[in-house]
């Protein structure tokens, strides 16, 4: 009797091999044979839907004179089992594989298996259940190829090695295992193909992709239509694709979404500032007229914010939330983006033309203090993408120049708990102020002692002029021992594929993104060089020390 002609029934009550049953008991539910032994599950109380369950050989003989909460198949000669202890594994004898408990296991494939601990955090166990790494992540899946999915806390996903660590250093929406070198993911845009690198292979975006099969991938584009990329038709090194009609449809349709997607957005701004989301959550009424109030409510069942109830999804709660962020964007950075062509044309910021002052000195003004609130909560919500783990402190006095929220000395000094602190800027808009404050201006002298100063996100605000002028300031305060940590993108414009935020900052600030060899270039007219640089994806520690 050959396992690979047993089958499971339709309803799933006992196992047949073609048309003929395998024997004549009848169970709760059945699962499949691996290496002629198979889960079964038994109804012990009906009316709580109590079972138990054990295993089966192909005679129907019970095996291994244990019974267990939950059962499932062998993989690589280990099943996965649960009982009052937790979840576990077990040999094809029946034995326990090894001594440790999870509160959920999985199946193993390539000789690793996920498993859930008690926290609620996974990762993946050898045979033994030892841990393969140190890491803990929000998910995980199985291997393939020696390459897994892996959630971190962040919403995204990677791709990890079987030690853990990053196959590459992107971060998606969603991924996919890869399949003969290729994975399907997804950022906001939309789903797409990417490489080993973790590089995506064109730049159109999908609803629905497939992984290739035989050099082909099936997939919807936004407007519903069918489509079949070609492998042998995408272009690695110039990230394109030859375009059939379906295609070039497909582009003339997401140029004219992309031409009035900016009002999604405004009537996500205007719904937030009239408090509809405040209002259903806190169950007050919405004092509109019925048709807008109605049209506001289908859009936001429509999109996620709230259900038929009329009840916040989580989405609409995390919208709720961000409240601020999206206010900012949409209100002064929309209004300043009107004068972009002009901009653009004379290589100028025109915020102070349109509001009269320079957008930090209009924010000072105390008839401003909202959008200066906006600011501060946009500097706290930012300061996530800094990764400090580099950092080596002690008891340096450390001063945050432009320090904003707070909030970056705030997370050193949690690190770094004996250092002294100076927080410094025009204004206080720190939200915790139970730490020395200095008012300052960038352009005036400092009259500050510190061994550590620290700059972060300032520069990329200012002309290399102005840049020059604070980074010059803050160098005549500093000595042979003192240390200038400047917190900054990095970036090169011809690789860079978002450059939206370039755009806002000449337009709202007259500032700019920079190449190291820019920065290189007004540190060295400071007189100041770079002694190294470390940080993470999105944001750089530039060290720096004064010329001697």
């Amino acid at each position: 009797m050959f396992n690979e002609k047993i089958e499971i029934s339709l309803d799933e009550t006992h196992h047949v091999i073609g048309d003929k049953p395998l024997y004549a008991k009848r169970y709760y539910k059945v699962l499949s044979f691996h290496n002629g032994i198979a889960p079964v599950y038994e109804l012990v109380n009906k009316k709580d839907k109590l079972l138990k369950a054990f295993f089966i050989d192909t005679n129907n003989k019970k095996l291994f004179m244990r019974e267990f909460q939950k059962a499932f198949g062998f993989y690589e000669g280990l099943a996965c089992v649960s009982d009052e202890s937790g979840f576990y594994h077990i040999l094809e004898n029946g034995k326990d594989a090894y001594n440790k408990r999870f509160a959920w296991c999985g199946n193993f494939v390539e000789g690793a298996c996920v498993v859930k601990n008690g926290k609620g955090k996974y990762f993946h166990i050898d045979i033994f259940g030892n841990p393969l790494y140190e890491y803990k992540f929000e998910y995980v899946g199985d291997y393939k190829y020696g390459i897994a999915v892996a959630l971190l806390k962040n919403g995204k996903c990677i791709h990890i090695k079987r030690n853990g660590k990053r196959f590459h250093n992107e971060e998606y929406e969603f991924l996919e295992p890869f399949h003969k070198g290729i994975a399907v993911a997804k950022d906001e845009e939309g789903y797409f193909h990417i490489d080993k690198s973790g590089r995506a292979l064109y730049k159109q975006r999908y609803a629905k992709l497939e992984p290739f099969y035989n050099g082909k991938a099936f997939g919807l584009d936004f407007d519903g239509n069918k489509i079949l990329i070609d492998e042998s038709s995408i272009n690695l090194k110039s990230q394109s694709k030859i375009l059939s009609d379906t295609n070039k449809n497909f582009i003339k349709n997401s140029i004219s979404n992309e031409a009035f997607s900016f009002f999604r957005t405004r009537i996500l701004y205007s719904i937030l500032e009239l408090n509809v989301l405040e209002n259903l959550k806190s169950k007050s009424e919405i004092e509109l007229e019925e048709y807008p109030k109605n049209l506001i409510f289908q859009w936001l069942i429509n999109n996620g914010y709230i259900n038929k109830n009329l009840k916040l999804t989580i989405k609409g709660n995390i919208a709720l939330n961000l409240k601020p962020l999206i206010s900012y964007w949409q209100n002064l950075p929309f209004i300043a983006s009107l004068d972009l062509e002009k901009s653009l044309k004379y290589n100028t910021e025109y915020f102070s033309k349109r509001f009269g002052k320079p957008y930090f000195d209009y924010i000072l003004n105390k008839i401003n203090s909202n959008e200066a609130q906006k600011f501060s909560f946009i500097s706290n919500f930012y300061t996530k993408d800094y990764d400090i783990s580099s950092l080596q402190l002690f008891d340096e006095t450390v001063c945050d120049i432009g320090c904003g929220s707070g909030i970056l000395l705030d997370k050193i000094n949690k690190k770094f708990p004996h250092i002294k602190t100076i927080y410094a800027d025009k204004e206080d808009f720190r939200i915790l102020k139970n730490k020395t404050f200095k008012k300052i201006d960038f352009f005036k002298p400092l009259h500050i002692k510190a061994d550590v100063f620290i700059i972060s996100r300032i520069l990329h605000d200012w002309d290399d002029e102005n840049a020059i002028k604070i980074l010059k300031n803050i160098s005549q305060y500093m000595n042979k021992n003192s240390m200038l940590l400047v917190f900054e993108s990095i970036i090169d414009i011809k690789k860079l594929d978002n450059l939206d935020i370039c755009f806002h900052l000449l337009n709202f600030l007259g500032g700019r993104e920079r190449s190291l060899k820019e920065f290189e270039d007004i540190f060295s007219k400071s007189n100041l060089e770079i002694e190294n640089i470390t940080g993470g994806k999105l944001i750089n520690i530039i060290k720096a020390r004064k010329k001697l």
